[in-house]
């Protein structure tokens, strides 16, 4: 792609602002994609097949590579689970709901929202399927930026980094790295 061709001040804004126009992309993309001919039926095997292959595609697209940060791994936190997608079975009418968290944190469903629930006035008990859930191997890392870099008299500044994927257990305190990626600042809500 001839980046001379496009819109500058449009490719200036895509990667300023990647993480809001990925979503917009996608949802457009969704629009325009027409209905499945055939409905076919999945059977546990074929969801837990296509969640194993999807497993390296994380962070494949939407890093910003004119964005590159070289820096020194201080200390990083044991590799966690993160839900990606919740799975919920309604005990009352067996509809299967599916939760994307995009989230850290998430609030589970505890109504179902299917139609034959809200018809009958009957709230569901829902139940978390564990097994059918997609989960992400997810650490978070600090790092400071290198001696080098740092103005005289100055202090280093740091930074919380959030690896997903194959990125986890890459990396050991001490190891210098360099970071490209969407620069996404996240409020931290609770207790230290």
């Amino acid at each position: 792609m001839n980046y001379k061709d496009l819109d500058e001040e449009f490719l200036t804004r895509v990667t300023e602002n990647t993480r809001r126009y990925v979503g917009i992309f996608a949802d457009a993309i969704d629009e325009l994609m027409p209905e499945p001919t055939e409905a076919f039926i999945d059977d546990d095997h074929d969801i837990l097949m296509t969640q194993r292959s999807d497993e390296g595609t994380e962070g494949a697209d939407g890093s910003d590579p004119h964005q590159k940060m070289p820096s020194e791994i201080k200390r990083f936190l044991p590799t966690e689970t993160l839900m990606q997608v919740a799975v919920y079975t309604c005990e009352d009418c067996g509809f299967e709901i599916y939760q994307e968290v995009t989230a850290r944190i998430f609030m589970p469903l505890f109504e179902c929202p299917s139609r034959r629930c809200v018809m009958n006035k009957s709230k569901g008990n829902v139940i978390l399927q564990l097994r059918a859930s997609k989960f992400l191997r997810f650490q978070e890392a600090k790092i400071q930026e290198l001696a080098e870099h740092v103005p005289k008299g100055h202090i280093p500044r740091t930074m919380t980094v959030h690896l997903r994927g194959e990125l986890t257990r890459k990396v050991a305190p001490g190891d210098v790295v360099e970071l490209s990626g969407i620069f996404h600042p996240i409020p931290y809500v609770g207790v230290t």
